[in-house]
């Protein structure tokens, strides 16, 4: 095979995989570092908890995370390939500020979160419904959700947080998708 065709296929997967991700759950945009240092402030973990970023994107949020919390498991799900191979890289270079996070090329809807201590969200509202149902389902009543920039709706959060300059972040009880 030419390398030509080789380049083109590896841009079409890295273009369609992206396209995907952005009809289906939200295009990639990181959460930044203040929205990480607030992220970090409101979940209460003890070692062996498990958290998921669902939508991980280039895993700057588990890696983060993952500093601060060195015996907490860290898992997130990405269907784009780009930042998936970025998630991947930053794995390669955390050291062992990384051994305890694992980052899925995956379908965030297809995994199982019935072991979540937390689950953490930067996703458009247009998939709500569905990741609402999947949480009643799946989600022990104590889990910590914390959803970015957009609440869900007709759920009232536990706690909102909006700090000057900062994007909002909602904190939700798996309790409260069951009702």
């Amino acid at each position: 095979m030419a390398w030509g065709t080789i380049v083109f296929i590896v841009i079409y997967a890295f273009a369609v995989t992206f396209m995907l991700a952005g009809i289906s759950a939200a295009p990639w945009v990181q959460t930044r570092k203040k929205e990480r240092d607030t992220l970090a402030g409101l979940l209460s973990l003890r070692p062996g908890d498990t958290v998921y970023d669902l939508g991980c994107g280039d895993g700057a949020v588990l890696y983060d995370l993952a500093g601060r919390f060195p015996d907490v498991k860290f898992a997130g799900f990405e269907v784009s390939l780009l930042p998936y191979v970025l998630a991947k890289l930053r794995g390669l270079f955390a050291g062992r500020r990384g051994a305890n996070v694992r980052i899925l090329l995956r379908d965030l809807y297809a995994q199982d979160l019935h072991d979540a201590a937390a689950v953490f969200v930067f996703l458009m509202p247009k998939c709500y419904g569905r990741l609402q149902k999947k949480f009643a389902a799946e989600l022990c009543p104590d889990s910590t959700v914390v959803i970015e920039v957009w609440p869900f709706a007709g759920i009232t959060p536990v706690r909102h947080v909006k700090e000057s300059k900062r994007v909002s972040l909602f904190v939700y009880r798996g309790e409260q998708f069951r009702s």
